[in-house]
Formats: structure tokens, sequence, C-alpha cells
């Protein structure tokens, strides 16, 4: 079992190494990484990782007016039973809206098409069907998924009602979940020491069958995003690497490379014996920090990717339909200049979903408060004249450009 710092720097370059080949349409075997017991499958490297290079271009130009054809706001409604402190996970599914307010309510609410509130998902409570905290949310299909950390299991909800189904994490606490299917839960985790693993492969009962750590270090982070794509596989990504991971019931697969990392391990090797406020620092504010990426948003012809190099903040853009990608300063934390003073949430077809409140308009420069108005006049008297203060947020959806 390889331990020592080095090693595991080696270990993760190797891979990084088989990636690049991969990328460069160079045909290769299955590589085994050299991992601890517990790590149990393999990083397969395919015939070759499709390269983004999200770096390609950087533009200062308008992100809503390179991109966006028209907005729609929704206000919600503003009641004792949907009271929204803070938005933290927003999806359509059908002519409903689905909000989550993980930090202040505890909550999942339903909205119709037009904001008018209808329901509430789960309780929030000591029963067996309830949960203890709303820690992270899945929507699939019809089927709401809660990760509860106070009681170290998955509660899920259909819908349309009925009874919840919950499945205990009997041995293992993970940061992030997913249900794949009826036998197997994905499961990812920070580093921590003695747990030598970044994702786990649970069985239905919430014990862990397999578990794999593509890249390591001695750091603790947050663990890696796990996202469906629109046709429907399920999606891994760590600021551990440059690459888009696909995660089968029985495999890890690299499949995107995003083109945006620098010097990584260089990076990581230079700080491994700073503190942590040290190392904090220089991972958000060095010019060389690594990648550090939020999200990937996915539309019926693009990619968004939320990722961060040092200070300065990205949407990058792929489309799917060609090589051509570019990316959109979103915010800059030395200069504390925010140009895209909102969040994308979810895609569907060719809208993008988010929201504004009163954070947006605090933040929005006038230029681009200036240069939206104008393009969509309707808006204006909507935003200026909404009480953000003491009304849930407003939903924007943004039809794309063709």
């Amino acid at each position: 079992m390889l331990t020592p710092t080095k090693s595991i720097l080696l270990q993760s370059l190797t891979l990084a190494l088989c990636l690049y080949a991969c990328n460069n349409g160079t045909n290769s075997d299955a590589h085994r990484l050299e991992q601890s017991s517990a790590a149990t499958i393999s990083v397969e490297a395919g015939n070759y990782v499709e390269s983004w290079n999200l770096t390609t271009e950087t533009t200062n130009k308008n992100f809503i007016e390179e991109n966006i054809e028209s907005i729609k706001l929704i206000p919600l409604e503003t009641n004792d039973n949907c009271l929204i402190g803070s938005i933290s996970d927003i999806t359509l599914r059908g002519d409903t809206i689905i909000v989550a307010d993980i930090n202040k309510s505890g909550k999942v609410y339903l909205f119709n098409s037009e904001g008018k509130y209808i329901s509430s998902i789960g309780k929030k409570g000591e029963g067996p069907e309830e949960y203890g905290g709303l820690n992270e949310l899945q929507i699939v299909g019809d089927t709401i998924s809660i990760t509860d950390w106070l009681r170290w299991q998955i509660v899920s909800y259909p819908l349309s009602g009925g009874k919840p189904k919950v499945i205990s994490l009997n041995v293992f606490h993970p940061d992030k979940t997913f249900v794949l299917n009826d036998t197997t839960i994905i499961a990812a985790s920070s580093y921590i020491p003695g747990r030598d693993f970044a994702l786990a492969w649970l069985n239905a009962d919430g014990t862990v069958r397999d578990s794999a750590r593509p890249f390591q270090y001695s750091r603790s982070f947050p663990a890696g995003k796990l996202q469906p794509a629109n046709d429907g596989r399920l999606l891994y990504y760590s600021i551990d690497s440059d690459t888009v991971f696909e995660v089968t019931p029985s495999s890890l697969r690299p499949v995107y490379a995003l083109g945006i990392q620098n010097d990584f391990y260089g990076f990581i090797d230079k700080t491994l014996n700073q503190d942590w406020p040290s190392f904090n620092k220089a991972l958000y504010t060095g010019n060389d920090a690594p990648l550090s990426a939020f999200n990937i948003v996915e539309t019926d012809n693009k990619w968004f990717i939320y990722y961060q190099k040092g200070p300065r903040n990205f949407i990058g853009v792929k489309d799917k339909n060609s090589d051509s990608s570019k990316s959109y300063l979103r915010a800059d934390i030395n200069e504390r200049r925010i140009s895209i003073p909102f969040t994308l949430y979810k895609g569907r077809g060719n809208t993008l979903i988010t929201y504004f409140d009163y954070v947006f308009k605090e933040q929005i420069a006038d230029v681009d408060k200036e240069w939206l108005y104008a393009k969509f006049p309707y808006a204006k008297s909507i935003i200026d004249n909404y009480d953000f203060d003491n009304q849930n947020p407003l939903v924007c959806l943004l039809n794309l450009k063709e």
C-alpha cells in the first residue's frame, strides 16, 4: 500500500499521464492504480478523453448578451407555509418548480409554473420516515432523495406522494450520495486519514461493496460533485483533477478533460507542509492555485461549467456539437468584482434555471443592469418593484440562443 506523500503524488501523476495519452488518441488497456486494500475499483482508461479546452478563449463580453435570448421571471408565492430563507437547489419537473432550502428552513417546496405554492416534500423530525437534516438533495425522475447526515440515512420521497423509502448508511458516513439504481448507491467522501477511498459503491442496505480513489493527497477537501447527465449517466467531478468521470455500477471511467488545470501537482507539492490557514489562503488567492469547480450544468446543446482559478471565478461554456468553448469571468475575489451575479442551477431543454434575490439586486453592476433592462424591459418593473427582503426569490428561466 502506498502511503508516503510522494508516492501518492506519483500515483496521481501516473493517472494524469494516462489521461493525457488517451486524450491524444492513444489506445490503452485499462490501468489499475496502486491503491489501498479498501479501494477496489479500477480507474479505466478508455480509448480517448474528450477535451473541452475551456480556457482556449476567455472573454470579458456580457454573458447574458452572448448566450440568452429571453428571460421569464416567476415570483414564488410567499406565505407562512413556504418561507424560503435561501435557495440551495432548484429544478423543474414538468410544470412543477422544486426548491430546496437546505441552510435555513431545511425543507423542499413545490410550486406550480406560475409560482403558486403547492406543498412541501417530506417532514423534518424524529419519526421513522422523517429526516433530521436536509444535507444533500437528489432529484431523479419522480423521486426526491434526501441525504440526512444527522441520522446517517437516505430518505426517498415520491413526488406523487406515498410511502417514502429509507436507506440506513450502516458503516459509511458520506458527504454526497446518489441512488444509482435499486441495488447500488454511490457515495462521495472528503479525504479523512484512515478512510482509504473517495468514492464508495454501497449496497441497497447501505453497506460498502466497492470503493475507489483515483486521486489522493494529505489535505481534506469537500467531496466531489455527483450528478446525472441528461442521457442518464452519472458523472463525478473532484477538484483533485481536471477530469469529469462517469460512474457505473462497477467502474469509474474518465470521459471529459476540462483543459483548465495548471500544475496541480506542483501546487500540492509546495503546500503540503503548510498549516491549513496558509494552504487555504493559497488555494483561493494564489495565481498558481489548483482548480476548484462548483458545478456543471447541462442543456440539450451545451455544458456550463463553474470553475475557480485562485481569486478568479469563471463560467465556461462548451458547445456539444462543435469544438468551440468560451469562458466568462464571473467574479474576482481580489478586486471584489462580480460580473455574473447569479448561479446557474439546472438546465432543461434549451433553458437555464436560476433565481434572483436581494443579493442579485445588490451585486449587479449598474452598467449590467442598464443593459439587462434595455434588452428585457418587462424585467425592470418586476425587479425594481419587488420586495426581495420580505418575499421569496424570483425564479428566473433563461432561454438560450440557438
